[in-house]
């Protein structure tokens, strides 16, 4: 049985057209992407940042959304990408503040 979130996750879904779940995993997957992200070089992390920006953007327009929208979208997304991938550096610096 579903419970709880998983109720709520599965009703929402059933709601949303099929465009609008192909965003929203998008979006949910943004945590596994930072995690991968933030364990590479500064150098590396650069171009990651980038090739996410265009699969986003590629994603939203395979989706039939405008160039501007799809841009738009991806923009927002590589923005909470970047600030997720900034906490989780600042997290793992503090832990070796804490173990120094």
């Amino acid at each position: 049985m579903v419970y709880g979130d998983d109720v709520l996750g599965v009703f929402i879904m059933a709601l949303m057209s099929e465009e609008e779940a192909i965003l929203a995993e998008a979006v949910s997957g943004i945590s596994r992407v930072a995690e991968a992200i933030g364990s590479l070089s500064a150098r590396d992390r650069l171009r990651a940042f980038e090739a996410a920006e265009r699969s986003y953007r590629k994603t939203a327009q395979d989706l039939g959304y405008t160039e501007e929208q799809a841009s738009g979208w991806a923009a927002s997304l590589t923005v909470l990408l970047r600030s997720e991938v900034a906490a989780l550096l600042e997290a793992r610096l503090a832990e070796l503040d804490n173990v120094a």
